[in-house]
């Protein structure tokens, strides 16, 4: 098969700005790792910044920055 490859994983960071505490990055982490397609994610506080490795055939970039926005 050409094209993509399945099950190939992609890391992104995405800015995250307002977030005032360590729980607010903690329960930006656990919502993204709790996603279909997601393997992992870390939040930092400091340079309000996430890490997320996914499955872009199960998730994509645009509904991952979505729900990191519907966060708040």
């Amino acid at each position: 098969m050409r094209g993509r490859r399945f099950n190939e994983m992609k890391t992104i960071r995405f800015a995250v700005q307002g977030m005032s505490c360590a729980a607010c990055a903690k329960g930006v982490a656990v919502t993204l790792r709790d996603m279909p397609g997601v393997a992992t994610a870390d939040v930092h506080l400091a340079p309000g910044a996430a890490i997320v490795t996914y499955r872009p055939e199960r998730v994509s970039k645009k509904t991952l920055a979505r729900e990191i926005e519907s966060l708040g």
